[in-house]
């Protein structure tokens, strides 16, 4: 009785229940109670008829049972619905491998066939399209280079985690890439395989395998690993993993820029598989592309997946300079001591304190405490590990004892190759460091093989050509304006080496106000991009003036620093110095 009372009756196609706290209800029933009794008491000492007392002790009970039920709040609560089916999970395979053609049909044909179907006979349905990744929608193009049943398998059951699926359809040729056929196989060789090998899914799994059961001959470039970045100048190593036929051999090419940088022959293993390495050293820094690729053969299933594209983003390190002077002066000083404090540049320096005419003032070898200078080691094995070198007023005969002539080839080639070279003013460089008709004469922006007086000691002040106004080497202002009014108040050199002029390619950026040549203004600062790598001639030996002049007059050092950065970010191709070329469209030339 009191369970009826409180909750839990059936009314018709409803369940009453009491809205009120319980312990509210109780407490109402208990005043109505007593309240009953003292109204009964009373009734029965003002009537005296035993059928009227009756009656009256009715009524009370009724009308404060009627209040307790209202204080109750009693209401009928009917529930209604209907079961809902779960959804029906479809899973395409969007690789390549279901492009090809088994006699009259193709896999893919097929599968969307039977995609329709479903679509026709089940709702609600999601489709998502798997290969090496998982996205929604049915596939549009079959061009995926691989297949990983298990990570799309995760995939669903995250997605649909806690609901009850009424199905998942896998519609694929079979031909599973991802690590879960390899782990249900070796689960499966060793006897320990179990439900536990495949991923959770929240309802029935059915496959429909398209295509035909018969061997697929398919060489594929399966993956590339390189890390995504390299140092500029040191190896990197770039792994591809090739598949096919068990036991057949491959010629596997890396190729950059649709030129061929290497090719290796590998062997398929019993898996049909083969890892191959190439070394491959960046001379540049920037974005490059790198393909890995097999040879498409006749009956190949899948011509898409023998190629495999690989970016890898070339950074540098440190820009490393060498520093060669032929004696101690204040031009080398200062740039050493700008070089040094970069901590960008990883400087190596040498500068000459001795001759051999020192030997021949009487000093002997033990008396004088220096290091043997290393050239032909730098000039030969080390050359290639700097990004510039710097011949500063130095003459290489005295000092190249063997092997004079490789070594200046050595240098010419570097150059050629992607290095940078800067030769700088003195009574021991260019003609005078007898340079002329060497190979590091074909490198160099000036033409060299003045005969007679090879300098020309008359103060003057270097005149900012048109491609130097707005060259980044030159350009010490923030507007071409700024630039030219620094370049004017800069002081005066003390004299200049002479040359036969610009060699063809190359830009005179400062020349001299005066002198010239048979090609035009004797060039005092010119530039020159030869292949793949860059040279810069400075016919004076004295900028380290322009830092003493511009700190007289309040405005610090920063004309030489900003010049000698500039040349150090253009000579080793910063990417911020490259130049960009836009051809616009006809209708918007003016």
């Amino acid at each position: 009785m009191i369970d009826w009372l409180l909750a839990g009756a059936r009314w018709g196609e409803g369940d009453l229940v009491w809205t009120t706290d319980p312990l509210l209800v109780g407490g109402a029933a208990l005043v109505a109670l007593v309240a009953w009794a003292v109204a009964l008491l009373g009734g029965w000492r003002a009537v005296r008829s035993p059928p009227l007392r009756l009656l009256e002790s009715a009524l009370w009970a009724v009308a404060l049972g009627a209040l307790v039920v209202g204080i109750a709040g009693p209401e009928i609560v009917e529930e209604d619905g209907r079961e809902e089916l779960g959804k029906l999970v479809v899973l395409v395979d969007g690789s390549g491998s279901m492009g090809v053609s088994d006699g009259a049909s193709v896999r893919s044909t097929a599968a969307m066939e039977v995609l329709e179907t479903l679509r026709g006979a089940q709702d609600p349905m999601d489709v998502y399209t798997f290969d090496e990744t998982v996205r929604a929608g049915a596939p549009e193009r079959f061009e995926g280079r691989g297949t990983d049943l298990g990570a799309a398998l995760d995939v669903i059951a995250d997605r649909h985690l806690g609901q009850e699926l009424r199905g998942v359809v896998v519609l694929s040729d079979g031909l599973d890439r991802g690590p879960l056929r390899r782990e249900v196989a070796a689960a499966a060789e060793q006897g320990t395989l179990s439900a536990s090998a495949v991923p959770v899914l929240p309802g029935p799994v059915t496959f429909i395998q398209t295509g035909e059961a018969e061997a697929l001959f398919d060489v594929s470039v399966e993956h590339v690993t390189s890390g995504g970045f390299a140092f500029l100048r040191t190896a990197v190593a770039l792994q591809a993993e090739v598949r096919g036929p068990p036991g057949r051999a491959v010629p596997v090419t890396l190729s950059r820029d649709g030129r061929t940088v290497r090719e290796e022959t590998v062997t398929l293993d019993a898996d049909g598989r083969a890892d191959v390495e190439f070394t491959v050293i960046p001379r540049q820094v920037g974005r490059f592309a790198w393909e890995v690729s097999v040879p498409v053969e006749v009956g190949d299933a899948v011509p898409g997946n023998n190629v495999y594209p690989v970016v890898v983003r070339v950074v540098r390190e440190r820009t490393r300079v060498l520093q060669v002077s032929g004696s101690p002066s204040y031009d080398q000083k200062f740039l050493r001591l700008f070089l040094k404090e970069d901590p960008s540049v990883d400087l190596v320096s040498f500068f000459i304190l001795r001759t051999r005419e020192d030997f021949r003032s009487g000093w002997q070898q033990n008396e004088m405490s220096l290091i043997e200078f290393p050239y032909q080691r730098l000039f030969t094995e080390d050359l290639s590990t700097f990004d510039l070198v710097i011949l500063q007023n130095f003459n290489y005969r005295p000092y190249f004892s063997y092997g004079r002539d490789d070594l200046l080839l050595n240098i010419a080639d570097y150059v050629r190759a992607g290095g940078a070279l800067v030769m700088t003013g003195g009574d021991r460089s260019f003609d005078l460091g007898e340079y002329a008709r060497t190979p590091i004469s074909e490198v160099l922006p000036v033409e060299l093989g003045v005969t007679g007086v090879k300098t020309d000691e008359s103060p003057f002040r270097p005149k900012l050509t048109a491609s130097g106004a707005v060259h980044p080497l030159t350009r010490l202002g923030a507007t071409a304006d700024e630039t030219e009014s620094i370049w004017q108040r800069l002081p005066a050199m003390d004299g200049t080496n002479l040359s036969l002029g610009l060699t063809p390619g190359s830009a005179a950026l400062l020349e001299h106000p005066g002198l010239v040549t048979d090609s035009g203004p004797l060039p005092i600062l010119a530039v020159r991009e030869v292949a793949e790598g860059r040279t810069m001639a400075l016919a004076v030996d004295a900028s380290w003036r322009w830092s003493f002049s511009e700190a007289a007059e309040g405005r610090g050092n920063q004309a030489y620093l900003r010049f000698w950065k500039n040349a150090l970010r253009w000579l080793v191709a910063d990417p911020d110095y490259r130049r960009v070329v836009v051809f616009p469209s006809r209708e918007n030339v003016l």
